[in-house]
């Protein structure tokens, strides 16, 4: 265990918790994929160290905030951020001093690389995009399919038992 893993998993998800910090940060967007370069680094520099459900979130807290100090020119106070991210000031420090240590203060991050994680990422997101609409055109199909069955007539299928013989109809005439 390491000073990132929470006692319990955090009863808000990963998603909605980067939607929060997102929300209440106030950073440039390029944070957020610093964050994203820090977070690898980490995992590149220390293979012992495993991303949870009970450290990814203060791990992203902590990545956002060294990008933030890091790249931007105008940033709150860890106080502020530590409300933000729902952790008591004095631990988002220790936070903050481990990440960096682990990091070996390893926080500048060449153009190179910086463009690379970004073409990566489009990459990645215009195949989930892709994939998806290929899963929504794949629903669309099926609910068209079911609206077309829907709309056939029940019970007025002609079965060939039905169907008159020459000789009846000759007769009927």
């Amino acid at each position: 265990m390491t000073l990132f893993h929470s006692a319990v998993v955090p009863g808000i998800s990963i998603t909605n918790y980067v939607h929060r910090l997102k929300q209440y940060s106030f950073c440039s967007d390029s944070c957020y994929m610093l964050a994203f370069i820090y977070i690898d680094r980490l995992l590149q520099k220390n293979p012992d160290f495993a991303l949870s459900r009970r450290s990814v979130h203060r791990v992203v807290l902590t990545a956002l905030l060294l990008a933030i100090k890091f790249n931007d020119d105008v940033y709150y106070t860890n106080l502020y951020y530590a409300q933000v991210g729902g952790v008591v000031l004095e631990e988002l420090n220790r936070l903050e001093a481990e990440m960096l240590g682990l990091l070996s203060f390893d926080i500048h991050v060449q153009p190179q690389l910086y463009a690379t994680y970004i073409d990566y990422t489009r990459a990645h997101f215009l195949q989930l995009f892709e994939q998806q609409q290929q899963q929504l055109a794949s629903a669309q199909s099926r609910a068209d399919l079911k609206e077309a069955k829907k709309a056939e007539p029940q019970g007025s299928a002609v079965s060939m038992d039905t169907v008159p013989s020459n000789s009846e109809i000759a007769s009927s005439y």
